[in-house]
């Protein structure tokens, strides 16, 4: 797998498989080992685009409140669609 390329698009922002890997990392350390895997199966796979639930984006949002360099878009997309749904009154 060739490091650094954009190989998955994660809530519509495109993210290099070597952040990917380190989100998956960070699932997996924070008991989320189904969603490191799935990203993991997307990169050996090599799909383009992972569908993510509302619950998912919400435990990736956690695991990147501090995103390293690259990861700040999705954490800033992840952030304003909790807003907006908070907002909407589509959250407990």
């Amino acid at each position: 797998m060739k490091v650094g390329r954009v190989s998955i698009v994660l809530a519509g922002i495109p993210v290099r498989d070597d952040l990917v890997v380190e989100l998956a990392n960070r699932l997996d350390r924070a008991g989320r080992p189904e969603m490191a895997d799935k990203l993991q199966t997307a990169l050996t796979d090599r799909r383009k685009l992972v569908a993510l639930k509302i619950p998912e984006r919400d435990t990736i949002l956690e695991v990147i409140e501090n995103p390293p360099a690259g990861l700040e878009d999705l954490r800033d997309v992840l952030l304003s669609q909790q807003l907006w749904r908070r907002g909407e009154g589509l959250y407990p």
